[in-house]
Formats: structure tokens, sequence, C-alpha cells
């Protein structure tokens, strides 16, 4: 099993952070972190937000999903 990465940032989801970086929103994700089965069990989900979140310190929001078919 692949040991999670502690990322910069704060935190908007599983194994998701954003920050800004001058006029530039970056989304980072580790792609070693470990996998979660979907509910369905037909995915393995790496990262998520779990719906549209607020991005902090803008108007902005984010809905992520990273998965792969299992």
């Amino acid at each position: 099993m692949a040991k999670a990465v502690k990322m910069s940032g704060d935190s908007i989801g599983r194994n998701c952070t954003v920050s800004q970086e001058g006029d530039t929103i970056v989304i980072r994700l580790s792609a070693t972190a470990p996998t979660v089965e979907s509910k369905t069990g037909k995915s393995a989900v790496l990262a998520t937000t779990n719906g549209n979140v607020p991005i902090p310190g803008t108007e902005w929001k984010v809905g992520l999903n990273v998965y792969r078919s299992v």
C-alpha cells in the first residue's frame, strides 16, 4: 500500500488540496495515495471533493473526482 503524502494548501476533500499562487489556482493530489472503493464498487477513487466545494479565499467552487474502473 502506498503512503499518503502531506501536501501544502487547504484540504478541500479526500487527497486534494488547493492553494492560490499569484493569479493561478493550484489543485494538488498525490498520485500514490491509497484508493478507496466507490459506493457502487465499480471504481477505485484516488481523490474527490465529494461534490462542489468553495475554494478558500476566492469566489470560486470546484467539484473533483479522480478515479479508475476496477
